[in-house]
């Protein structure tokens, strides 16, 4: 069936919101974040200031976009994991040892200390916790995680832990550490 007008158009215009994206991301890589104008974004992407500005009302939108997109990806995956069949406290592992990973990688930096606080990282942290308080339930109806925290208790206690693994060492360190916090909540035999 051939695409009609409306498919057409979004398709359009999500392609130049991509690149539009694309382009903020690497000028900030070359030059620095603060350095980004509307004006190089719209240059870099091939169109006009004017049509950028109909997709974005500013650099920071862009960089708001883009956050946004990555933490969708990122939840996506979560979502995948905790959904596989297998054991709780595998998934959970799998679970927080991705977010740590994720986190190790792109939190500390001034960009995604800018971005952290805004309503979309809010509600993504909000969705993340939920994904595990639900695979927490699951492991503590089979017996095999604590029932001495509540599920909500648990995952909030599990995500808080490790909002800092930016500044581990090493990779070893946030396994180590994910370990430890995967020990502490399962049952003891």
């Amino acid at each position: 069936m051939p695409k009609t007008w409306v498919e057409t158009l979004d398709g359009h215009r999500e392609a130049v919101r991509h690149a539009a994206i694309n382009a903020a991301m690497a000028i900030a890589s070359e030059i620095g974040l603060q350095k980004v104008s509307m004006s190089e974004v719209a240059s870099r992407t091939g169109i006009t200031r004017a049509t950028l500005y109909k997709y974005f009302t500013d650099v920071d939108a862009i960089f708001v976009e883009w956050h946004r997109r990555m933490l969708e990806h990122h939840l996506a995956h979560v979502e995948v994991v905790a959904g596989k069949d297998g054991a709780a406290v595998d998934r959970l592992t799998e679970i927080l040892l991705f977010f740590a990973m994720t986190a190790r990688r792109h939190h500390g930096t001034r960009f995604a200390e800018a971005l952290r606080d805004r309503e979309h990282a809010r509600a993504a942290e909000e969705r993340l916790v939920a994904v595990v308080e639900e695979v927490v339930a699951g492991g503590i109806d089979a017996g095999t995680l604590r029932a001495d925290l509540s599920p909500r208790e648990a995952a909030v206690f599990l995500q808080g832990s490790l909002s800092g693994v930016h500044r581990l060492p090493d990779e070893a360190a946030v396994k180590r550490l994910v370990g430890l916090l995967v020990d502490f909540v399962s049952v003891q035999t």
